[in-house]
């Protein structure tokens, strides 16, 4: 079957199975219709061909006129009539016929014409789903409509409708993006492998970060064109399968207009190849809040007088502000000059479109002093968390820097212009590390609440914080300060699980303002799964505020019926008159998931005990020695592992000390082990407990306790020590035959270090088997304790045979905790 283009009046071979459909023309991609079998005859067929040809349509033959007929017949009759008389009449027939056709022949084309106009205005939908190129109907294709972008910054989305037929297996696919203004460059947005649309031969691209034009503003419109190849590097080159063309733009953003009114160059005292820039700049009009910026520098090659580039900073989004002083710099591989030329663009590669400053002089530094390692990259941004910044650093030495050596970063912040204490940020490095040059990276790292705009960064070893190797002064903080909403800032919290009535809480707390001397704070816990936000919670700290600082850390054991038992726990710091008046909240309430198993588990099942711990830091490892002892014989095919984590980590991850199957320990021993502070931190405070597990479980489920050490100092058991005014000094439990299991108990204690029985609170005593809950045995009021005495108590308790049992004292009322450390009791039998 044959139709002809309306536009181009090419002839197009098409399939009789496309029969009343659309194709689209290859040479002009005009839509063509292509008429039915049923369109042959009657007035729709006139309709169909209208549209679909210009040329030689099929169409009923004429019937002959009457004197045609008549004339046919004198023809004949007149053969052998002399020619001069047959060319006298047939010639008049012969001029009046063709008149008439040519008349009948105009009507014929003037009424296509029409027919072509009303067909075209009515029959054809606004928005044509693209129809497939004429020719082949078994020719690969990919029909696209619906196609449209969204602006991402200086990229853009894009999303397009897709439908797919005849595609090969095996071969790739490439969708592009041409814009009018660099059509001999167009974007490769997406490549995939024609599978893909065998399998889903109906669907919608969406593609991110495509590259826009390079002039945003000269285009409104892009061309998506799907090309076919059978490798994967030459779908550029491939077959044009698909095209939707003019699918409209988004407005590009404003042009950024930045000036640059203070910049300076100058090289550090210490490494003359090192080059530090102060440079000022305005943005001239609203910051456009997407785009990106780039700051680069031409420095000249003192050996070669050739200006090579270099790259300094980069920010982007809301990160380009109305005005900002950015302090970055660089090492070069080079030797500098004096001279540099400065660039600011926001394209790429950069030419200094924003901004460009020719011969700026490069300073020299101060003499240099006796610093061996040096600091470039340096980016210290502040975050949305109030008082908290992320910092970047590259570290470089020529100096031969001991290789087994660590060494350690640190931030110096200003309040006021008096230096603070320095805050050591990001991983401890080698010194083989920092030869080769290396990066050092820490976020949300702490900074007093009203530091200055400006920090000093320096290096110094591990082992001497005194011993300083490197440093840069007068590095910019970027970003304002996030305004605190709340008078406390709670940060670093965590709350660990014990048992069912205790657990253990950690956080940092910080003051936005000066504490009220004449009012009382009282930081607070609550369980979660209380309904009820009015109720109180349990007390944590409290005191008044002439009595608090305005930074602290907080690690207390917290003792409550059932308070060991939620999933999450609220926290919150409130403010009153008097030490009751804990209502009015003067800190976001923070909501903080209880440590899990691996973490910091229950410890009810106590089959191993640590009795000490101890670790120490030597020029590389954290060595770690922990005393032990299996309370009953290991479990042979069970596997016993030995576990270290960092205390104020947020995270569950921890780390082997030692692991091993049961049957290679021994019942009590000593475990040692060298760390490196990468794989466990840099401490100063570490947990460590043990689990174990059968051959066939994955987890381990802990069975001791967890005992916690300071690097360098002797470790503590918990609960921990401080705060422990009351010593027990014996205990005794003894098994009553005729009270049918019924223990009496026999306790001594005395008050130490000065300390006296408070007559305003009451003093518990609890014991528990094995590790296993606590159960009270004696309560008393502050005013009937003594300061050294012996307390007779009778428990309605059944003992296990030879129990190990484990007693101690605690303090209710304000403080809330345990007052005494755990003691082993005696155990007989009567």
């Amino acid at each position: 079957m044959h139709v002809i283009c309306p536009e181009c009046d090419k002839k197009l071979k098409v399939n009789d199975s496309q029969a009343g459909k659309k194709v689209r023309c290859p040479d002009c991609r005009a839509v063509v219709a292509v008429p039915a079998d049923d369109e042959e005859e009657g007035p729709r067929a006139k309709k169909t061909t209208a549209v679909s040809a210009k040329g030689n349509p099929k169409k009923p033959a004429a019937k002959k006129p009457r004197h045609a007929d008549a004339d046919d017949d004198d023809d004949r009759d007149d053969e052998k009539k002399p020619a001069k008389k047959k060319s006298g009449s047939g010639m008049l027939w012969l001029v009046l016929g063709g008149g008439a056709a040519v008349l009948l022949l105009g009507m014929i084309v003037c009424a296509g014409g029409v027919w072509f106009l009303f067909l075209r205005d009515t029959a054809t939908p606004a928005n044509p789903d693209p129809p497939p190129v004429a020719g082949d109907p078994k020719a690969p294709q990919v029909m696209l409509a619906s196609g449209r972008f969204e602006r991402s910054g200086d990229r853009l989305r894009l999303t397009v409708d897709y439908d797919a037929a005849n595609l090969p297996q095996g071969e790739k696919l490439g969708c592009f993006c041409v814009f009018p203004s660099d059509q001999k460059n167009p974007r490769l947005a997406k490549v995939f492998s024609t599978n893909e649309l065998r399998n889903a031969p109906k669907g919608q691209w969406s593609v991110d970060g495509v590259q826009g034009p390079a002039a945003p503003a000269a285009d409104r419109t892009c061309d998506i064109v799907v090309r076919l190849a059978k490798d994967i590097n030459q779908v550029g080159a491939g077959k044009e399968i698909g095209r939707l063309n003019g699918v409209s733009l988004p407005t590009a953003p404003a042009q950024l207009v930045m000036q640059l009114p203070k910049k300076t160059a100058r090289r550090n005292e210490s490494n003359p190849n090192l080059i530090e820039f102060t440079l000022e700049y305005v943005v001239v009009g609203q910051p456009p809040g997407a785009g990106t910026v780039w700051i680069e520098a031409d420095i000249v090659d003192e050996a070669t007088k050739e200006r090579r580039r270099v790259s300094l900073a980069s920010f982007s989004g809301a990160a380009i502000k109305q005005t900002e002083t950015v302090r970055c710099s660089v090492i070069c591989a080079f030797r500098p000059g004096d001279l540099c030329d400065l660039f600011i663009s926001d394209v790429q590669p950069g030419r200094g479109n924003l901004v460009r400053v020719q011969n700026l002089r490069i300073d020299s530094g101060a003499p240099p002093a006796n610093l061996s390692v040096a600091i470039s990259g340096v980016q210290v941004r502040r975050t949305p968390t109030p008082d908290t910044c992320n910092i970047d650093v590259d570290l470089k030495t020529d100096s031969p820097l001991q290789g087994n050596k660590i060494y350690q970063c640190a931030a110096i912040f200003s309040v006021n212009g008096v230096a603070q204490t320095p805050v050591s940020f990001g991983s401890p490095v080698f010194g083989s590390d920092v030869r080769k040059g290396t990066k050092v990276s820490a976020t949300q790292v702490r900074m007093p609440a009203d530091a200055s705009d400006t920090c000093t960064i320096i290096v110094r070893e591990f082992s001497n914080p005194a011993a300083r190797l490197g440093q840069i002064a007068g590095v910019g903080i970027q970003g304002s300060a996030a305004a605190p909403t709340k008078d406390v800032v709670l940060t670093r919290l965590r709350v660990d699980r014990i048992d069912d009535f205790n657990v253990n809480v950690q956080l940092e707390y910080e003051f936005t303002r000066k504490p009220d001397p004449q009012k009382w704070y009282t930081l607070m816990i609550q369980r979660s799964d209380i309904k009820d936000k009015g109720q109180p919670g349990v007390i944590v700290l409290q005191s008044r505020g002439d009595q608090m600082q305005m930074r602290g850390e907080v690690t207390r054991k917290i003792f409550r019926n059932g308070i060991g038992t939620a999933p999450r726990y609220r926290l919150w710091m409130a403010e009153g008159v008097n030490p009751l008046d804990a209502i009015k909240k003067i800190s976001t309430v923070k909501l903080v998931t209880a440590g899990v198993a691996s973490s910091d588990p229950p410890s009810g099942n106590t089959e191993i005990r640590i009795t000490a711990a101890r670790i120490e830091s030597d020029q590389r490892f954290f060595k770690v020695y922990l005393d032990y002892e299996f309370n009953t014989d290991p479990v042979p095919d069970h596997n016993y592992a030995f576990l270290i984590q960092q205390t104020n980590s947020k995270s569950a991850v921890s780390s082997f000390v030692k692991q091993g199957p049961g049957k290679g320990w021994k019942k009590s021993g000593q475990v040692t082990a060298d760390l490196l502070p990468a794989f466990v931190g840099n401490g100063p405070e570490f947990r460590f407990w043990v689990t174990k597990n059968k051959a066939t479980e994955i987890k381990g489920v802990q069975c001791s306790n967890t005992i916690t050490a300071q690097v360098g100092a002797a470790g503590r058991n918990d609960p921990p020590d401080a705060k422990t005014p009351i010593q027990i000094t014996a205990a005794t439990f003894t098994r009553l035959q005729a009270k049918k299991g019924g223990v009496a108990i026999e306790l001594h204690y005395k008050f130490v270090n000065g300390a006296k029985p408070n007559a305003n609170t009451v003093y518990g005593g609890f014991f528990s088997v094995k590790g296993g809950n606590p159960v009270q045995f004696f309560q008393a009021k502050g005013s009937q304790m003594k300061a050294q005495g012996t307390l007779n108590v009778y428990a309605p308790v059944f003992l296990p045979p030879n129990p190990q049992i484990d007693v101690w004292i605690f303090e209710g009322g304000m403080r809330n905790g345990i007052v005494s450390k755990k003691k082993r009791a005696t155990y007989r039998l009567r």
